[in-house]
């Protein structure tokens, strides 16, 4: 049957004319009303605000657990310099000897000066805090291998750690086209 103007349309094959039309605008158009867009856009960004408000949060607890682990660490050094003061401070000599004549010669000697740099002291703290550190996780490691975790007792039950939230979209996408791209 052939075309007139009553039904241009219902032809499953394009005229030169139509094929022409359609390569104005995008090829990638998505049809949908404005109110859903507008939605979608909104809901993307209450999303997005959440988030990154999210994400602070987190930000701001790990580094509060990671001050106490430092203060705990500062604690147990604290303690194990003052046990070992504790144990050095008492003499190992009887209060009777005054100590063989090579000792005093040595103590006659010029002493030996003992010096450290600022930088260096700093470095050799640090070091410490971080051992105690990793023998602080070393511990509560092995006391959570005692206690065995149960889903049917409330207070065995494995607890989740919250997962580190994604803020890498800072803004609402086309959910409509692959890939998405930016509106």
């Amino acid at each position: 049957m052939t075309r007139h103007s009553k039904n241009n349309t219902a032809s499953s094959v394009f005229t030169y004319a139509e094929r022409e039309k359609l390569k104005y605008g995008t090829q990638r158009g998505h049809m949908a009303c404005k109110e859903c867009f507008y939605e979608n856009i909104l809901a993307q960004k209450r999303d997005i605000a959440r988030n990154i408000k999210l994400a602070e949060e987190q930000q701001k607890a790990d580094e509060l657990e990671r001050a106490n682990k430092g203060a705990q660490a500062q604690l147990a050094l604290v303690k194990e310099f003052e046990e070992a003061q504790m144990n050095g401070s008492r003499s190992t000599r009887s209060a009777g000897s005054e100590g063989s004549p090579s000792m005093q010669e040595e103590a006659d000697r010029k002493p030996k000066v003992f010096r450290m740099t600022a930088e260096a002291i700093a470095a050799r703290q640090e070091m410490e805090r971080q051992q105690a550190l990793e023998k602080m996780d070393k511990d509560a490691a092995e006391k959570g291998k005692a206690k065995l975790p149960s889903f049917w007792i409330p207070h065995l039950t494995p607890e989740v750690k919250a997962s580190n939230i994604d803020t890498s979209k800072t803004q609402p996408v086309c959910t409509g086209s692959n890939p998405p791209h930016a509106i």
